[in-house]
């Protein structure tokens, strides 16, 4: 018998056990704590734990018989930390975010491109006034990070007639992508964006990648769009780049502290659009169940599970 202990939001653990429950499991014990005291009564003894990082992480220590933890993000940074344990299985959810995370993308490029909010503030003020609403076949769209989830934007946006491009340290072929480049020919990749979107993870090679030179090398015209890690670009550097026109726009749904302080200059920017991480957000858990469904009977079967975590890499 494997005890699961569920650790996500409060407000979200007894739809989480209920979900988990109804999985029919095999051998399984089911736990979902909705307490401080009563998780440090069932961590101890728990062989898997089924949640978020940044809370797994508070009571990781505690857990004297893990073996696997399912993250239910795609993102791990939360437990990758080098004072932390790694001496389990840790596995995240692949194919769960792409399409969500690349309509808020679309959503973003069409608000620019088709001046919405121009008009809404004409239909305010009673103005007939025509701005042309150009294609998106002319424009190109710049991905650094080429995971499942840049992959699905690159795929949705080309079949928008966009020209996808894309900035990897991985020199595979990727389908919906018609340019690849590397460090070394990053200033070309730039210089080709009118879009640049970021959804690199978090690395010791992509910490503050995205910084001063970066926006330099963009068009002043060009859009930024951060919905990967926000330790991947330095914020001070990003509004410096605002403020001097270096670039048009900044999306940003990702910040290196959050929730993002009220203090931080990026609130008082007027070309910045700010969204509280929430690119990624759907309450349908399907996908992930089915995910820590067949990671489950892998497990208890002693197989390899998908979607593990290299603790070395980062991802």
């Amino acid at each position: 018998m494997k005890k699961v202990l569920i650790l996500t939001r409060t407000c979200d653990q007894q739809k989480f056990f209920s979900e988990v429950k109804n999985l029919w499991l095999k051998d399984i014990e089911i736990v979902a704590p909705d307490s401080h005291e009563w998780i440090l009564e069932h961590i101890i003894d728990c062989h898997v734990i089924y949640g978020i990082p940044y809370l797994i992480n508070e009571y990781i220590h505690l857990a004297q018989n893990l073996e696997w933890v399912q993250s239910t993000f795609a993102w791990v940074d939360a437990l990758m930390q080098k004072d932390l344990r790694q001496d389990y299985i840790l596995t995240n959810v692949k194919d769960v975010y792409g399409a969500i995370m690349a309509e808020y993308v679309l959503w973003y490029i069409l608000l620019h491109e088709k001046n919405i909010l121009w008009n809404i503030e004409n239909q305010k003020n009673k103005d007939w006034d025509q701005k042309s609403y150009p294609s998106l076949d002319r424009k190109t769209i710049g991905i650094m990070g080429t995971g499942s989830i840049g992959r699905h934007i690159a795929k949705v946006l080309s079949s928008l007639w966009m020209n996808v491009i894309w900035y990897s340290s991985s020199t595979l072929v990727k389908e919906y992508f018609s340019e690849m480049y590397d460090i070394n020919s990053i200033g070309t990749f730039l210089e080709k964006s009118d879009y640049v979107v970021s959804v690199l993870p978090n690395t010791q090679a992509t910490n503050g990648i995205i910084n001063e030179s970066v926006f330099s090398a963009m068009k002043p015209t060009a859009i930024f769009i951060s919905i990967g890690r926000g330790a991947n670009v330095v914020e001070d550097d990003l509004v410096e780049a605002i403020n001097t026109k270096k670039i048009a726009w900044a999306v940003l749904d990702v910040f290196q502290l959050e929730p993002l302080p009220k203090d931080s200059k990026l609130w008082e920017l007027e070309n910045v659009f700010i969204t509280p991480h929430v690119s990624w957000y759907d309450d349908n858990n399907e996908p992930i169940l089915e995910i820590f469904s067949g990671n489950y009977k892998r497990f208890i079967q002693w197989e390899e599970l998908l979607h593990q975590i290299d603790f070395n890499k980062g991802y």
